[in-house]
């Protein structure tokens, strides 16, 4: 069974995986949503960090994300 790690201060482990495991956010719509040109012009982007070729999501960064777009505007 795969564990689902969290780092320090709320980080999910650096693998679009776990944001597809604890949310339900597909890797291909990860991708869409990282976008530069979605970044820019969405009201609410997604929030994330990138340190070389890893992507980070911070817990609650996405929990706030996600209740921004709860009424469909992602």
């Amino acid at each position: 069974m795969n564990a689902i790690q969290t780092l320090a201060d709320g980080w999910l482990s650096p693998s679009p995986s776990d944001l597809q495991e604890q949310y339900a956010i597909s890797k291909p719509a990860q991708a869409i949503l990282r976008l530069k040109k979605r970044q820019e012009s969405d009201r609410f982007p997604l929030p994330f960090t990138k340190i070389g070729k890893r992507i980070l999501y911070k817990r609650e960064q996405i929990e706030n994300w996600l209740l921004a777009n709860q009424n469909g505007n992602i």
